[in-house]
């Protein structure tokens, strides 16, 4: 299982090493932001009030990925949000892609993302 790191901007306030190995620091001036390694690269999420930032820094060759995001509903089910498409990154490159939704109604999302020439999807939720 990879290692997920929730992180912050500058202002740092609190870090905390939990017994899962997940490494988490908040910041009142960042929003909270969740990485973890996965595919060759860092795939990432920040919540704010209108949605979810998704990116992915990749660090090895080139690959053609899609972001998808998952939020659990109330009822104890979960559903799915798609980007706009497939897309290729470069290796040393950023690709990100902003969810735009109510985080309030969506308090609990994740990010997915497939590697399309695998068929793999990479996630810290369900999917």
């Amino acid at each position: 299982m990879p290692s997920i790191k929730r992180l912050a901007g500058v202002g740092v306030a609190t870090i905390a090493l939990l017994a899962s190995g997940v490494v988490a620091a908040t910041s009142a001036s960042a929003a909270p932001t969740y990485c973890a390694n996965y595919d060759g690269g860092t795939l990432c999420a920040a919540k704010y009030s209108n949605g979810y930032n998704v990116w992915f820094d990749n660090d090895s060759g080139w690959k053609q990925l899609d972001f998808n995001l998952g939020c659990d509903l109330p009822s104890g089910s979960w559903i799915r949000f798609k980007d706009q498409g497939s897309f290729w990154s470069a290796p040393g490159a950023t690709n990100s892609y902003f969810f735009s939704l109510n985080s309030a109604q969506y308090p609990s999302c994740w990010p997915i993302l497939k590697d399309v020439q695998t068929g793999i999807s990479y996630s810290w939720g369900r999917h």
